[in-house]
């Protein structure tokens, strides 16, 4: 799968997915026409797998295990050593998540993490049907099919400083809020 991108669903949308290595990652670049400015998420199995991507504090573990399998893309510090250009400049964070798709969390079992990013040209609804990613890509690389997928994005936070939304999606703010609460 190096250098390859496929096609993937999760719980909320259908991505594009690589591995988190130069040749995958400027694969997703080019097939979405995304500008290299905005930083690609990570997607893993279990948070123990995101580990190597990210640094968890007390408030994003209590976050991850609040929501996680689910849709939620918690941005956090990169873990020592993951220096994998993602885009984004010289973005010291990443963006990560744990799908709560069993089929896909079983893929990023055999696979590791994943950069994965929704699958559609930039400008164009998301994808949620693996006949919607032929429709906007045609069939040069492979799609999972994993059924129709909700639609809805996943809420992406970051909370260094307080919880801030970055982007509002299928789990609410005042529900986060009340995760962090004692």
């Amino acid at each position: 799968m190096a250098g390859r991108v496929i096609a993937i669903p999760t719980d909320t949308l259908y991505g594009l997915a690589a591995l988190p290595r130069p040749g995958g990652v400027d694969a997703i670049f080019e097939l979405k026409t995304r500008p290299r400015s905005r930083l690609l998420p990570i997607l893993g199995a279990s948070m123990e797998d995101l580990e190597t991507v990210v640094t968890f504090g007390p408030d994003s573990l209590k976050l991850a295990r609040a929501f996680w399998p689910g849709a939620l893309t918690i941005v956090l510090p990169r873990a020592p050593g993951f220096d994998q250009d993602l885009g984004g400049g010289t973005s010291s964070t990443v963006g990560v998540r744990v799908p709560r798709l069993d089929l896909t969390r079983e893929l990023l079992k055999l696979t590791g993490p994943l950069a994965v990013t929704s699958a559609n040209p930039s400008d164009e609804p998301p994808a949620t049907t693996a006949a919607e990613v032929t429709r906007y890509f045609g069939s040069g690389f492979p799609v999972l099919d994993g059924g129709p997928a909700a639609g809805e994005p996943s809420t992406t936070v970051a909370i260094e400083g307080g919880l801030k939304v970055l982007r509002a999606g299928a789990i609410g703010e005042e529900e986060l809020r009340q995760s962090l609460m004692p």
